[in-house]
C-alpha cells in the first residue's frame, strides 16, 4: 500500500452544500482529499497562493477564495486562466473609457446649421 506523502496544504474555499451553502477549504494539490470547514481554518497552516511558502490563516484571510501570505497581497497572479482574465477585463474598461471620451467629446461639437 502506498503511502502518503507528508505536504503542507494550499487551500481553496469552495463550496460541498447541496440544499444550503457550506464553504471549506479543500487542497488543491494533486492526490489529497484534505478540506476544513472555513470557520476552522484560522491557525491552520496553508501555502500561499503565489509563492508557495507556508502561511498562517489569519481572520481576515477567510474572506478570500486563495489564500496569499502578507507578503504577496495584491501582487501578480501566477495562474494564467486567472490572469488572463484580468488582463481581459482591463482591456475592456480602457475600450470603455476611450468610448465615454469620444462620446464626451462629440458632445462639446457645435452643429451650424447650413
Amino acid at each position: 500500500m502506498a503511502r502518503r506523502q507528508a505536504h503542507v496544504h494550499r487551500y481553496k474555499k469552495i463550496d460541498i452544500g447541496r440544499a444550503k451553502t457550506y464553504p471549506v477549504y479543500a487542497c488543491e494539490l494533486s492526490g489529497c482529499t484534505s478540506y476544513i470547514p472555513v470557520d476552522m481554518a484560522v491557525g491552520k497552516t496553508t501555502r500561499c497562493c503565489v509563492c508557495d511558502k507556508p502561511y498562517e490563516i489569519k481572520q481576515t484571510d477567510l474572506q478570500y477564495v486563495r489564500i496569499a501570505c502578507d507578503v504577496c497581497k495584491g501582487k501578480r497572479v501566477k495562474n494564467p486562466k486567472m490572469r488572463d482574465n484580468i488582463m481581459r477585463n482591463k482591456e475592456v474598461r480602457e475600450e470603455a473609457v476611450d468610448m465615454m471620451e469620444v462620446l464626451l467629446n462629440a458632445a462639446d461639437i457645435d452643429f451650424k446649421e447650413g
